[in-house]
């Protein structure tokens, strides 16, 4: 499925996910995954939190990690797997399950791992609604499922890119789920290529807590420049039937329940619902004219004294929407 892995924020966001309790026991790895940052990188997280491996010098762990090809398989080990199965297309890259995720999956698979791990392959795979209940179908109760995948500026990549309003709608206590974490970051991975080479170089910028959309009532956005994956972290409750009422956007949710798409809504007050019962005054014709002449003449005028990507709104800059995840790096750390 190419180059498939874990950059550093994906390292990161495993280390947080088994520091908060997360169990990796029996672990499913979707595709065989490439570790994309270097061994003494990754030795230093595990240092960092508090999670070397007992009775392993540095050299031992070190030469765990650097061994080609430098798959994730070892380091998941030192996360706690007790086990690593990989499913995958095909046996190519050495999977052990094999699976056409366009396929719904055999009873015998079902339930039955601690932690089901995907960086890089949902954003390829045609039946998105097969492959998500396939995802949610393997993990067992009270286990995981880390999804790390496209969000933004990977047009051509694969088949989709994902966004936060999607994860919230899936994974909820109607398909048994709760969703625990959703993270942005900006990550990316470049291939450099010479003389027949082909390596992948990971170039790591910020990472953001994302909140539920349903939460503030409004679209969680993005508009940026960079390369940006989604991380999910989803504990499995139980096994129920899923997808028994198909996911709605939250947004249009909250209107059919509200019953209208304009007027003054429930509780609200002061110059907003004053600006509101204005606009609402005008004919359909002024209206029309200011919102498509008007307010976007102004804007364009205005727009190189405010900040750039729809102003800000739909931008990290957005506190609302984003909160900024502060990692201490693992060179820093304590041992």
């Amino acid at each position: 499925m190419g180059f498939m892995g874990i950059t550093r924020h994906c390292a990161g966001f495993l280390i947080d996910a088994r520091s908060s309790g997360v169990r990796f026991g029996r672990t499913l790895t979707i595709g065989h995954q490439l570790m994309f940052v270097s061994p003494k990188y990754a030795a230093g997280l595990l240092k960092q939190h508090k999670l070397w491996p007992a009775g392993l010098s540095d050299a031992q762990v070190l030469m765990t990690l650097t061994q080609k090809p430098s798959w994730v398989d070892g380091w998941l080990k030192f996360l706690g797997a007790e086990s690593v199965d990989v499913m995958d297309y095909s046996d190519f890259e050495g999977a052990n399950v094999v699976h056409d995720l366009n396929k719904p999956l055999p009873d015998s698979l079902c339930d039955q791992y601690d932690v089901v791990i995907d960086s890089g392959t949902i954003e390829h795979v045609f039946d998105i609604k097969t492959v998500l209940s396939n995802y949610m179908k393997l993990v067992r109760p009270g286990g995981s499922l880390i999804l790390m995948t496209v969000a933004n500026n990977f047009c051509g990549h694969g088949f989709y890119q994902y966004s936060p309003e999607l994860f919230p709608r899936l994974f909820c206590k109607e398909n048994g789920y709760e969703l625990k974490r959703m993270v942005m970051a900006e990550d990316e991975v470049v291939v450099f290529r010479l003389a027949g080479l082909r390596a992948p170089i990971s170039f790591a910028g910020r990472a953001y807590d994302v909140v539920d959309p349903a939460l503030v009532r409004d679209r969680v956005e993005l508009v940026n420049s960079r390369q940006t994956v989604i991380m999910i972290l989803a504990v499995k409750q139980r096994t129920v039937p899923l997808f028994t009422c198909a996911p709605q956007q939250s947004d249009y949710a909250a209107v059919w329940q509200r019953g209208t798409t304009s007027g003054e809504l429930p509780g609200e007050t002061g110059l907003k619902a004053r600006l509101r019962t204005f606009f609402n005054s005008l004919s359909a014709g002024t209206f029309l004219e200011l919102q498509h002449t008007w307010l976007p003449g102004i804007m364009r005028f205005g727009r190189w004294l405010l900040p750039k990507r729809g102003f800000g709104y739909s931008s990290f800059g957005n506190r609302r929407f984003y909160q900024r995840v502060r990692r201490v790096p693992p060179g820093n750390a304590r041992s």
